[in-house]
């Protein structure tokens, strides 16, 4: 929970109070919306939010939904 706290303040900006809302909504419901961007920024943003996981040992999910 920690680390998943850690990436949406480090990735998307939340403050601490914001991202551990994020972080329980992920953790009770298995999903929450952590920014809205263009394809390629959100593209960009995923790869790098992977490739810190896996550097850190971490088993996160980040997946690209198109906006309604």
């Amino acid at each position: 929970m920690d680390f998943v706290v850690s990436v949406l303040e480090l990735f998307f900006g939340m403050s601490t109070e914001e991202a551990i809302t994020h972080m329980l909504r992920i953790h009770e419901q298995g999903q929450a919306i952590c920014g809205t961007y263009w394809y390629e920024q959100a593209e960009q943003k995923a790869s790098d939010v992977l490739a810190f996981a896996g550097e850190n040992h971490h088993p996160l999910k980040c997946v690209l939904q198109e906006a309604d």
